[in-house]
């Protein structure tokens, strides 16, 4: 983080080439002189055994929006990739809050935040597909022979282009008045504040509540995953990727009521999750570079050749094995014994 903030402020000032001699001359002098940038203090948003769900309900919501905000500013000046990746997924972890605690948030302001987030998410989500696409074509182009990397490199371009479109509509979102509103509408919960308007039905323990939510999430990765297995369509790895993502996120909202197996759990799931996800990123970014390929005149031989050759090793990232699905099904059975 000390790193990011230093790069936030000094970004505009000097050159790409100058920031990591300013950064380690910045750091030699705050480590002498003590100093630190601080953290995101998330103390207050820590759940307790005397909570009621409806307040690890509020804490969650108020984690999650603090830590959508405090990423908007390195978002804006663009410096390090990261903050775009870590603003949307507290929106994905905030959407997801909304379905796991969907009994105790009213659904008027349950509609209100899930149209929100997904306006929000939509313009993160799209720099984000192109930093991603980005970063696996590079490495791909670092080792590809020739003709190969110039296909990548030309399809690289490309997506820098379209990044640089995204990101401009991105900025327009973030200087609008309705994000200025959803500010507003974040405050209360950020301040943990949410009045019955917004959280109710929720009076029961959470540390009793918390095993049996988890439990119905649980069950439908199961069911997601075997129905995958059965039938490994592109459209039901990706229905698996996106429940094990709930799981995750619901182990993690009771985890601190829960322990060191929750957490452990949750990591578990997290590495599944970030499996499937590559798998699901190479698809896509499958799709959009034979898009490439079609557009390219048949007389450019070698041009031709390296983009295809390039097509087939995306190919074979993008499909899942069936080992991949087993751990699956294997994390979801040892969760169920006794």
């Amino acid at each position: 983080m000390l790193e990011r903030e230093l790069k936030l402020r000094i970004s505009e000032e000097v050159g790409p080439g100058q920031i990591k001699d300013v950064l380690e001359v910045r750091a030699a002098l705050e480590d002498a002189a003590g100093i630190q940038v601080p953290e995101l203090d998330e103390s207050p948003f820590t759940p307790h055994q005397s909570d009621r769900l409806a307040d690890v309900a509020v804490k969650n919501m108020g984690r999650q929006l603090a830590r959508m905000f405090w990423y908007e500013p390195g978002t804006r000046v663009g410096v390090d990739p990261e903050y775009v990746h870590d603003m949307r997924v507290a929106t994905r972890r905030l959407r997801t809050a909304l379905l796991v605690f969907a009994d105790v948030i009213p659904e008027k302001a349950r509609l209100e935040w899930q149209r929100e987030l997904r306006w929000i998410g939509r313009g993160l989500g799209r720099v984000r597909d192109c930093d991603v696409e980005l970063d696996r074509v590079k490495r791909m182009a670092a080792d590809a022979p020739n003709p190969e990397r110039s296909a990548l490199l030309i399809f690289a371009n490309k997506v820098q282009i379209k990044r640089a479109r995204r990101r401009a509509k991105l900025l327009k979102q973030l200087d609008s008045t309705r994000f200025m509103a959803l500010k507003a509408l974040a405050r209360p919960w950020i301040e943990m504040r949410a009045d019955s308007a917004l959280v109710r039905n929720g009076d029961g323990p959470a540390y009793i509540a918390g095993p049996r939510i988890v439990s119905e999430w649980d069950a439908r990765m199961l069911a997601a995953c075997r129905t995958a297995e059965q039938l490994p369509t592109a459209e039901n790895v990706h229905a698996l990727r996106i429940s094990i993502k709930h799981l995750r996120y619901a182990v993690e909202y009771f985890a601190d009521l829960e322990g060191h197996g929750a957490r452990h759990r949750a990591k578990q799931l997290g590495r599944l999750q970030n499996i499937l996800g590559a798998r699901q990123d190479a698809a896509i970014l499958l799709r959009h570079i034979r898009r490439y390929e079609a557009t390219i005149p048949e007389e450019d031989r070698d041009l031709l050749l390296g983009a295809r050759s390039a097509i087939e090793k995306i190919d074979r990232a993008a499909r899942v094995k069936k080992s991949e699905l087993q751990q699956v099904l294997k994390l979801g059975a040892d969760q169920e014994l006794p």
